[in-house]
């Protein structure tokens, strides 16, 4: 084993425990992703060069789309570099320290796309501009390139950042007839919905409801979105509060259907139901950690934040983490 991956283990040797996720289904999961990322160069985690910011795997964004800024082109005027203001949103690399509660969904993409064989099918619920399904794209790209067959699906109910989602398509090039953008909320019925939109560039939260701007927006049940595919390599879910009302609908079809499953969660209320539904389905549960309370700490921003300790150490939460494993198509994860 390489020394680089020796001294990963031993950092994380004796943190895994079983009261937030199988132990066995972790330590699966961090040696493929120590294995996949020990060929990768070193890289900055988002770089910018010419008019996009680039991931390490090489897919590419606008800068404006991750900076929460009203001007796209801040980092043209003068005095306005990468470093001044925006320090946060330009990762140095593929650490802990830089990435935060979204260590875990960079894990599960990246191990996803390395397990596909053949062919490799993703969704983004609540997708924003699409920076999942991009990371996976690359991911495919850098570390499973034999992969033919690619369909990559986001789904966003914020008018413009659904038109951010499909320029970040056409950024990267991708073949009509690979992914679809679907402008929508996804719920637990097809139909439309109450949709709350408004300040794309500096806010994340829009949510079904009638609170503040809200529209009347399509609407997409879970399981008429399985449908387009007969199995999902990866969901990766941040509906803000609908989570429980989104996979209850369709627990069936996911247990044909689908891989893996990552949510945000937005309550412990939610965290809870989700245990249940997933749990009694005979999901194996990966990892688990708790959103922030209304009561925890505000950091600089306004955002309610928390430490949690993880299998990688002490973790800055806002947004609850749960990651689900369907062992009924993850044969090394069935039961003997």
């Amino acid at each position: 084993m390489p020394e680089r991956l020796k001294t990963f283990f031993g950092s994380v040797k004796g943190l895994l425990y079983s009261g937030r996720g199988s132990a066995e289904a972790q330590q699966q999961s961090l040696e493929r992703f120590a294995a996949a990322m020990s060929g990768m160069p070193s890289l900055p985690a988002t770089a910018l060069e010419g008019e996009f910011v680039y991931n390490p795997f090489g897919t590419r964004w606008r800068p404006f789309l991750e900076l929460g800024v009203d001007d796209p082109f801040w980092y043209r005027k003068p005095g306005r570099g990468i470093a001044e203001g925006y320090p946060k949103h330009f990762r140095p690399g593929l650490l802990l320290r830089d990435w935060q509660e979204e260590y875990f969904e960079l894990v599960d993409v990246v191990e996803s796309a390395v397990q596909a064989r053949g062919s490799f099918c993703m969704m983004e619920l609540g997708a924003n501009f699409g920076r999942w399904l991009q990371m996976a794209l690359g991911a495919l790209g850098k570390l499973n390139p034999s992969v033919g067959d690619l369909f990559l699906l986001g789904v966003e109910g914020e008018p413009t950042h659904h038109a951010w989602l499909r320029q970040t398509f056409l950024d990267n090039g991708v073949p009509e007839h690979q992914y679809e953008a679907l402008y929508g909320a996804v719920y637990s019925h097809d139909g439309s919905i109450e949709f709350s939109v408004g300040n794309p560039a500096k806010w994340r939260g829009q949510a079904i409801g009638t609170y503040g701007t809200h529209v009347t927006t399509p609407c997409f049940a879970l399981g008429t979105l399985l449908a387009k595919r007969p199995r999902w390599d990866l969901i990766d879910a941040d509906v803000q509060g609908a989570e429980v009302e989104v996979f209850a609908s369709c627990i069936a079809e996911l247990d044909r259907r689908v891989r893996k499953v990552h949510i945000g969660t937005h309550g412990r209320a939610i965290e809870k139901q989700l245990r249940r539904l997933f749990t009694r389905n005979g999901w194996i549960k990966l990892w688990d950690f708790p959103c922030a309370e209304e009561s925890a700490t505000l950091n600089a921003e306004g955002t309610r934040i928390h430490n949690v300790p993880t299998p990688f150490g002490e973790v800055v939460f806002n947004d609850g983490v749960q990651t689900w494993l369907n062992p009924r198509l993850e044969s090394s994860l069935a039961p003997a």
